[in-house]
């Protein structure tokens, strides 16, 4: 290949994807290539890159998630104003928020409650057979109940985007990491073709962070020179990129996927070790039908 030029090539390589199950179904954590690491100019010390990669097609929905089961928002659901929230923009394009309180208290102590003794270790599947794989994600999962509180979260996280269109959303998840817990870098979204359904948006919401380390890494993303912004993101660390501290109630909010359905190679982002304590967060996925497929499409919940 000459320098300065750009060519195109396709190749084969094996992946495995990584699914989580409970009761409700079968979730999609990420894609990862077996005894393989990807490297990135600047983070080639840190765990491997995975990303989920699908062969172009005219399929509406990504590989084995046809019959992913979708929630909608229960607009109709009296629930708290959090109209004037405050938020800080980070990044514009891809939109980055940081929003210093997403959860109250009292709904964080909801959300512990329901699920202390609920958690069990993520999941790994690889062609039909379920193990752990401690060398991509070290955590443990929970799905509290949707009961009114959860609903009125969900209804925030569908109000708070002001989407044209209809967002639906997966079960919402707790994550818990124990000291040297972490989650390595990988894009929530899809890597497909074009006018697909695909993870349009992550919230990635901090539950309870009595622990050092354990923030969530963006090392594609500039970091801001404002020191307002030290209170939020680890402004010492010698990492590249942006890496934003466990704040309990805190969330930070990404758009996946641009308008046309292609995702964003920025958006690649992990989460730290936990290097004592213990981390507890919440994920949020917001699906959206960049082909304007009629949304009978979904299988809604």
């Amino acid at each position: 290949m000459a320098v300065n030029t750009i060519e195109r090539f396709h190749v084969t390589i094996p992946l495995s994807v990584q699914f989580e199950s409970n009761a409700q179904g079968v979730h999609v954590v990420g894609v990862s290539m077996p005894d393989e690491r990807i490297s990135i100019t600047g983070i080639d010390d840190q765990p491997s890159i995975t990303q989920t990669n699908f062969e172009p097609d005219d399929k509406v929905w990504p590989d084995g998630l046809q019959d992913l089961g979708l929630i909608a928002a229960n607009e109709s659901l009296a629930c708290p104003d959090f109209s004037h929230i405050e938020y800080f923009t980070l990044h514009e394009d891809p939109l980055i928020i940081y929003i210093p309180k997403f959860v109250s208290p009292d709904e964080i102590a909801h959300l512990l409650e329901t699920t202390k003794e609920t958690f069990t270790p993520s999941v790994v599947y690889r062609q039909g057979v379920s193990s752990s794989d401690e060398n991509f994600r070290k955590s443990e999962n929970a799905w509290p109940p949707r009961d009114e509180v959860l609903q009125c979260i969900e209804q925030r996280a569908i109000r708070y985007q002001n989407s044209q269109s209809k967002l639906l959303m997966e079960q919402l998840s707790l994550q818990l990491y124990r000291e040297n817990g972490f989650f390595s870098y990988h894009h929530d979204q899809f890597d497909s073709p074009p006018n697909r359904l695909n993870r349009y948006s992550t919230y990635n919401v901090f539950l309870q962070g009595d622990c050092t380390g354990g923030g969530t890494h963006f090392p594609l993303i500039p970091r801001p020179t404002e020191s307002a912004w030290c209170n939020y993101i680890d402004c010492e660390s010698t990492q590249p990129g942006v890496i934003f501290k466990p704040i309990a109630g805190s969330a930070v909010y990404w758009v996946n996927i641009r308008e046309n359905g292609l995702g964003y190679r920025e958006t690649l982002h992990a989460g730290m070790p936990v290097t004592s304590g213990t981390k507890i967060g919440m994920n949020i996925w917001s699906w959206k039908d960049t082909r304007d497929v009629n949304q009978e499409t979904f299988h809604v919940q």
